[in-house]
């Protein structure tokens, strides 16, 4: 029986009459057979994401950083020019980044890996009349699928017949509450917010039972679609890659018009032989690329993503982690990042008072009396509750509740004061039960008062239904009328608290007769008396308002996006401070946002603090309007509908609990799912930014003073000052543990009060000009020595020696003064940094064994100094610190 799906269809609008009879289906399901024809036709139910990143393809990656590139060429040259010994360190040097590089992302990728949780592996469905449970991926159009408690929803499935049947729809919709599902049509218009007669594949069950028939399966269920958003991104090079980018490209232009200069005055000036200017011409290629940088940055990023880990966040891969300095909005999503992401009872509202709960345990004498308001107020929610515990008898932290938020909340609330469902329904033996609808929007019972011998009808819903049906109100355990001045008073109450985001549940009893029930549940509602109001929140993350304000104060704005109500939306945004206090702000959604044109849309975005109930496609064109007005955007979520936005933005961060299509789509994975993270990760890559930059600073000091050394000797017709080999020493050896320690500096407390904007070029016109400037000090004195030694006398391999020992040691001291370039360095402690002072000293060391170790003077072509000659080293050295402190104080003001 072959089907046309060609058409679009509106599964939610037509009747399951009609569904069925279009599917070709009914309540025996589909035949073995046709299931199996219909799996070739269809494919497979599977979603076409999470291609795991292999060893090979992050290989690959390492050489994406441009610095490599040029090491690769540097060392290619080398080895056609028979110098191996220069190749052979070049390619150690490659080897090394591409080794530390792949093990740090393998590892990240390892962890993310194991963070994963697939969609259910089996579905229930009916076949043959049969109910069977097979595999999720070989559910067809046309099965007749089983709703079951906790089971995910395999396909996108058109109600049958439902039974108290709530979904948990989160992580499409964004929304903690579950949502009712019923078979009835739905106007076409309806969006998938509205939709309560469809499952959509990916939802969880939350309660209750129930069948439908799968109507969209793949890539065409609504998170298929979804998952196409994301696919459909190309890889966009980060900040830092571009930045990197930038400067090799500038450094290998200006190394091959400075090559290219010097080899042509040299051989058509000077007249010297062509081979010998290709060696010189080497000498000073390999003295302007800082062959240390691809390492350093490497390591860099490294040790950040294990800073950020140790804040409780995965980071995917290494560029990532600097990002996150830059970012200049954060596009943070409501339910787990900002709240906890779990339905709580905040307060009880009787006549008597309100009672305020925040999670902690009940005042017993307020609640001793039996009947005490609040105290009825709770057992009433216990026996009228579905949700089932797993383990009643655990501590209240261990408890497991099953149902749906609500309930699950109310539950708990009873347990905190200390009653227990067992006990209390020897108390009040049930007689009969409504469970809670939807439609109706109440539930009801009736239960034998044991003690009076006495049936009590219990009413518990929307305080609109149940405050109609009340005539009086319980105080103290006696009743008084319930007046129109208190209804109203109520009334008012209760809209206050749903603006603010809050939802009420109203409660009432009265005496009856009868044991049932009756027909017409609704004419219940007559004569009861009112005990009060149960007020639930998804209350906020203790760290979330704190978080907030560390953003604002680094510079970096926070806006809401989330798939929840606007009420609920602000009242969130307004209670964690996005809405600060005082400010009127603005709330937009979705409905009003598909108003907007493109161009409206860009200029207004920036005006919006809250956007709320919106779609995937909305918040992916959110991001893309913050992007377009210079923003760099971290987005955060955990749900499909996230995830194309999380894959557009700048840096996508999605919670640990969250599906696998928002971690997919995400750089970084928060472990603990808080908004605090967020920041702190931003810190951490402002702390990455800074290193870079400091060893950027540190790198071409040595880079610019080895070209404008060789660079003079060659343009005077001068013997090399120094050869490639002792070049590559210095770069790749004597520089290397100094460079490295610097990776560890922590960055000081002023760094989380910057502009998001001192945190975009690695290395501005100022950094260039100081880094000219120190070098040029340093080399006018470096150069006189080489010149007063040339014309001395002295032995070309002393002074080569002599040079060599200069450039290689005076790193060693001004590496101190480059740990912050807004305070001296002798009010920076070292203790900060337990690793530079070692590597400083090790570095020294190295320099005067490749001095003094046979093997190595050998193949460096030095010779041994004296004591007068270290001592003239040495004071170079300590000038070089102080000349970087004078130019320091002038360049850079000092922050707090």
């Amino acid at each position: 029986m072959k089907i046309d799906l060609k058409e679009k269809i509106l599964w939610h609008a037509e009747s399951v009459d009609f569904v069925l009879k279009k599917l070709k289906t009914g309540e025996r399901g589909l035949e073995p057979e046709e299931a199996a024809r219909r799996l070739l036709e269809f494919g497979k139910n599977s979603f076409g994401y999470g291609t795991e990143r292999t060893l090979f393809r992050i290989f690959l990656g390492q050489f994406k950083n441009p610095f490599v590139a040029i090491l690769v060429a540097a060392g290619v040259i080398s080895f056609f020019l028979s110098d191996v010994s220069d190749a052979a360190i070049i390619m150690f040097a490659i080897l090394i980044n591409v080794v530390l590089g792949c093990y740090q992302e393998g590892k990240a990728e390892k962890a993310f890996h194991s963070l994963r949780m697939a969609l259910e592996e089996f579905a229930y469905c009916i076949r043959g009349g049969k109910e069977l449970c097979i595999r999720r991926e070989n559910v067809v159009p046309g099965d007749i699928i089983v709703f079951r408690p906790g089971e995910k929803v395999p396909a996108d499935v058109r109600i049958i017949e439902s039974r108290d049947l709530i979904l948990d729809e989160s992580v499409l919709t964004g929304e903690a509450l579950g949502a009712s599902k019923k078979p009835g049509e739905l106007p076409e218009t309806a969006s998938v917010f509205m939709r309560t007669n469809m499952a959509f594949a990916g939802t969880v069950v939350f309660s209750g039972r129930g069948t439908g028939v799968a109507v969209e399966t793949g890539s065409c269920t609504e998170f298929g679609r979804i998952t196409s958003l994301v696919s459909a991104k190309t890889e966009e090079p980060t900040p830092i890659q571009n930045e990197l980018k930038k400067i090799s490209f500038v450094l290998t232009a200006v190394t091959l018009g400075i090559v290219s200069v010097v080899f042509l005055f040299g051989t058509f000036f000077h007249e010297l032989p062509l081979f010998q200017m290709f060696l010189v011409s080497v000498a000073l290629a390999v003295s302007a690329i800082p062959e240390g940088l691809a390492i350093s940055v490497t390591i860099v990023l490294a040790v950040g993503m294990q800073r950020i880990f140790r804040k409780k966040a995965l980071v995917r891969n290494l560029f990532a982690a600097q990002t996150l300095g830059s970012v200049s909005l954060i596009a943070t999503d409501k339910t787990g990042t900002l709240t906890k992401g779990e339905m709580r009872v905040s307060s009880l509202l009787t006549g008597v008072g309100e009672l305020l709960h925040e999670g902690k345990r009940y005042d017993k004498s307020f609640l001793g009396e039996k009947e005490n308001s609040h105290n009825l107020l709770l057992k009433i929610a216990l026996l009228l509750s579905e949700a089932e515990i797993e383990n009643p008898e655990a501590a209240l932290e261990e408890l497991v509740i099953h149902g749906n938020p609500t309930e699950r909340a109310l539950v708990l609330a009873a347990y905190e004061a200390g009653f227990r469902r067992e006990t209390i329904v020897k108390e009040y033996p049930r007689r009969d039960f409504l469970p809670f609808d939807s439609g109706h929007k109440f539930s009801l019972a009736i239960h034998s008062d044991e003690e009076e011998k006495k049936n009590l009808l219990f009413a518990l819903g929307a305080p609109e239904i149940v405050m109609k049906g009340t005539a009086s109100i319980m105080l103290d355990g006696k009743t008084e009328r319930f007046t129109e001045i208190r209804r109203k008073e109520l009334v008012e109450e209760v809209n206050s608290l749903a603006g603010r985001g809050l939802r009420v549940i109203a409660a009432a009893y009265r005496p009856v007769e009868e044991g049932l029930i009756g027909s017409e549940p609704i004419a219940s509602f007559q004569d009861l008396i009112f005990v009060g109001l149960i007020i639930i929140h998804d209350p906020l993350r203790a760290d979330a308002k704190e978080a907030v304000q560390v953003a604002y104060g680094a510079g970096v704005r926070p806006v809401l996006i989330t798939g929840d109500h606007r009420l609920t939306a602000e009242a969130i945004a307004r209670e964690v401070g996005i809405i600060r206090d005082g400010a009127e702000g603005r709330v937009a959604d979705g409905i009003e946002l598909d108003l907007v044109t493109e161009k409206d849309f860009e200029r207004e975005v920036s005006d919006i603090d809250v956007y709320a109930r919106v779609t995937p496609e909305q918040k992916l064109r959110i991001i893309e309007a913050w992007k377009k007005k210079g923003a760099v955007v971290a987005m955060t979520g955990d749900g499909v509908n996230d995830a194309p936005a999380l894959k557009h933005a700048d840096i996508g961060i999605a919670l640990g609990s969250g599906t696998d299509l928002a971690k997919e789509a995400a750089d970084i994975v928060l472990l603990d799912n808080s908004f605090a993270g967020v920041v702190a990760a931003i810190r951490e890559g402002r702390v990455i930014f800074e290193n870079i930059r400091k060893i950027l600073i540190f790198l071409f000091s040595g880079a610019f003073a080895e070209v404008i050394l060789v660079g003079t000797s060659v343009f005077f017709g001068l013997p090399l000052p120094l050869l490639p080999g002792q070049i590559l020493w210095i770069n790749l050896i004597g520089d290397s543990l100094p460079n490295i320690a610097m990776v560890f500096e922590g960055g000081d407390g002023a760094i989380a009060t910057e502009r998001p904007e001192a945190f975009r070029a690695l290395f501005t016109r100022k950094m260039f000009f100081f880094t000219a400037l120190f070098v040029v000090v340093r080399m006018a004195f470096v150069i006189s020595v080489f010149f007063y030694l040339l014309y001395a006398g002295s032995s070309i391999g002393y002074i080569r020696t002599m040079m060599f020992v200069f450039l290689g040691i005076d790193a060693q001291f001004y590496i101190f003064g480059m740990r912050n370039f807004h305070k001296p360095f002798w009010i920076v402690s070292l203790e900060d940094n337990p690793y530079l002072l070692p590597s400083a000293i090790i570095g020294t060391v190295f320099m005067v064994c490749a001095v003094y170790l046979p093997i190595l003077s050998k193949t460096l072509d030095t010779v041994s100094l004296g004591i007068a000659d270290w001592g003239l080293v040495a004071l170079y050295g300590a000038s070089a610190l102080f000349v970087l402190e004078i130019l320091k104080f002038s360049f850079f003001k000092r922050r707090a």
